[in-house]
């Protein structure tokens, strides 16, 4: 009986760790503290979620990990930038948002694929993290 509470006890603590932490952390990132610091806009979340996963594209890709990676630019559009598109274009940045869908969606997508050598994918990872930090600047209006 003790084991099984135990047990009980571990694997709710494990799903709250992993859904409660871990899958969802741009939600947890984007909450306000208890104390009255400014708003974080979610779209800034998205993009800075969006630019971490792009480093894990680029391990998982020097480790061989294909799918891994592909997946992980998956999530990076999908999931995250996609969110910014629309505030971006609000705020004027209708062609960086472009060129940006174009580098996450299609590009490194078929960098991928194509199995590309590390340097190159490498450096368009790069330069495509030099435009979320040029959207970052359009979304807080220091641009």
């Amino acid at each position: 009986m003790k084991i099984k509470l135990m047990l009980s006890v571990s694997i709710v603590i494990g799903f709250y760790l992993y859904f409660g932490t871990f899958a969802n952390n741009s939600t947890a990132l984007a909450q306000e503290s208890t104390n009255n610091t400014k708003n974080i806009d979610p779209s800034i979340v998205y993009t800075e979620t969006a630019r971490n996963l792009l480093n894990q594209v680029s391990t998982e890709y020097k480790k061989g990990n294909f799918s891994g990676a592909e997946e992980l630019a998956t999530k990076a559009y999908l999931d995250n930038f996609e969110y910014v598109e629309a505030p971006l274009e609000k705020k004027g940045g209708s062609e960086i948002m472009k060129q940006l869908e174009d580098m996450m969606r299609k590009d490194l997508r078929e960098m991928i694929k194509d199995e590309v050598p590390y340097e190159q994918l490498l450096s368009h990872i790069n330069a495509t993290d030099t435009k979320l930090d040029e959207a970052i600047s359009i979304l807080n209006n220091t641009k």
